[in-house]
């Protein structure tokens, strides 16, 4: 099939531009891959990762701080702060949640997620438990039960021993040192400066206050009889120890214990959180963060097989685009060298060929034989110096006095082809002029020799030079009668 410069052309750049669509489509693809694999990375793995850490982070604190409240040491002061990090570690983690669980996730992520939120939910409730607990000793307003006891015992001790004092001092008849101000008395002291929002106890020191004061009352009565009276003393001080400290000392005693008993049911609390804390919600806690870590490990590795998964696209992108490209330059140049050959070849020649004629080296050959437009040149060339070469020997022939040439001129914008056509009618017409002009010289010059011989007869020099003027007149209009001829012919 014969293809015009034209198709060649737009078939070249069409093939350059597909293998550069292709090299295109090949790079798309592997953006596209590429892109899916930084896509499940960004949008997908680190957000995971990111708030499953949040989630896992808020859990761990979630889980100190529940083992710090079973701390019966904590002050109220460290009890808010701990439930404020409890309730934002909350905040935070159901944050997380909310944009974690929506995110696509494999196979075996939503199955370790199920068996998360269950453990998860467990150790809720484990966690509901020991906050019901929790609240319980709030509402008993007993901060540090453990070292309240602890007073309490030892307050009690203190007075158990000034009665034993008092009781030596009686029996013995010795005078009494013991602290008779109720004021004064490391119980006495404590009362003073001890807080409770506990109303059961509240009630009870406030009573013992009464008790209490009435009991160093008595001590001081009954040490002012032995102090001042010794032995003599001793019934007077023994009735006051029987009757007034030791009843008042057996309520203050009472009270105490009713205290105390509130203690034992807020450390018995604490040793329930503590219990709770450490081995249910412990163990309830370990196997949810397990999972979170689980969670964690399984988004780590699909996010490394994604990167790993992207970057072996790249590679193997790069690979074909490389392989593209030269086989897009290889195929390009060869197009490109076969079209110029193509054009350059012929082009060259016809180029040659009208230096030639314009130097007046008509006898050109034109061997340009394609169906193309560079072939519709070499022809119209053949064309022309078929043209120049007529039109050569038309003026040839009139050189050589040849008038009978013929010059048809091509067409009527043959301006050269209608010069030579006019060129030879014009002479065609000046020979006949001469033609005519010779006969009547002819005769004329018969007539001057009739005239000259029968005038110079006797004069023989005139005669010889009318001859010889004569025959050279009839030597020319022999001439012109030929052409005239050959004119006329």
């Amino acid at each position: 099939m014969t293809l015009k410069i034209k198709a060649k052309l737009i078939g070249a750049f069409g093939v350059a531009a597909a293998i550069c669509a292709v090299v295109g489509l090949i790079g798309y693809y592997g953006i596209s891959q590429t892109r899916g694999s930084i896509e499940e990375i960004a949008d997908v793995r680190l957000p995971s990762v990111e708030n499953l850490l949040i989630i896992e982070g808020a859990a761990q604190r979630i889980d100190g701080a529940i083992k710090s409240l079973s701390d019966p040491t904590l002050t109220n002061e460290e009890v808010e702060a701990t439930m404020a990090g409890i309730s934002e570690a909350r905040d935070r983690y159901e944050k997380a949640w909310e944009i974690y669980e929506p995110l696509p996730q494999t196979e075996e992520e939503a199955r370790v997620w199920q068996e998360f939120t269950a453990a998860w939910e467990a150790w809720r409730v484990d966690n509901n438990a020991f906050m019901d607990m929790r609240r319980e000793l709030e509402a008993m307003a007993i901060e540090n039960p453990t070292r309240l006891r602890q007073q309490i015992e030892r307050f009690t001790k203190d007075h158990y021993a000034l009665m034993d004092e008092m009781a030596t001092s009686i029996l013995l008849g010795r005078n009494f040192d013991g602290q008779t101000d109720h004021t004064k008395c490391a119980f006495g002291k404590w009362m003073a400066g001890f807080k409770t929002e506990n109303p059961e106890i509240h009630a009870a020191l406030e009573e013992i206050r009464n008790h209490h004061r009435a009991f160093h009352e008595n001590l001081g009565k009954a040490g002012s009889i032995m102090n001042s009276r010794g032995s003599a003393g001793s019934q007077q001080a023994t009735a006051i120890y029987r009757d007034e400290i030791v009843p008042t000392a057996d309520k203050t005693f009472a009270l105490l214990n009713g205290i105390n008993e509130q203690v034992a049911r807020a450390e018995e609390l604490y040793d329930r959180m503590g219990t709770q804390a450490r081995t249910v919600n412990a163990v309830s806690a370990k196997e949810a963060i397990a999972l979170l870590e689980d969670l964690v490990t399984i988004n780590e590795h699909v996010a490394a097989e994604s990167a790993e998964s992207g970057k072996s696209i790249a590679a193997g992108m790069t690979t074909v685009i490389w392989i593209s490209l030269i086989l897009g330059v290889a195929v390009a140049m060869i197009f490109g060298l076969i079209i110029a050959r193509n054009i350059s070849r012929p082009v060259v020649q016809i180029s040659k060929a009208a230096e030639k004629i314009a130097v007046g080296d008509v006898d050109q050959q034109i061997e340009v034989t394609s169906k193309d437009e560079i072939g519709v040149l070499g022809e119209s060339f053949r064309s022309l110096i078929d043209y120049i070469k007529g039109l050569a020997g038309a003026a040839e022939r009139i050189a050589d006095n040849d008038l009978t040439v013929r010059v048809e001129p091509k067409s009527e914008r043959d301006v050269l082809g209608h010069a030579f056509k006019t060129m030879v009618g014009n002479l065609t017409g000046m020979i006949r002029q001469l033609t005519d002009n010779a006969g009547q010289l002819v005769s004329a010059a018969n007539e001057i020799s009739s005239s000259s011989e029968q005038m110079s007869r006797g004069a023989q020099d005139q005669s010889q030079q009318v001859t010889q003027v004569s025959t050279a007149v009839e030597e020319m209009t022999a001439t012109i009668v030929q052409s005239s001829k050959n004119a006329g012919e």
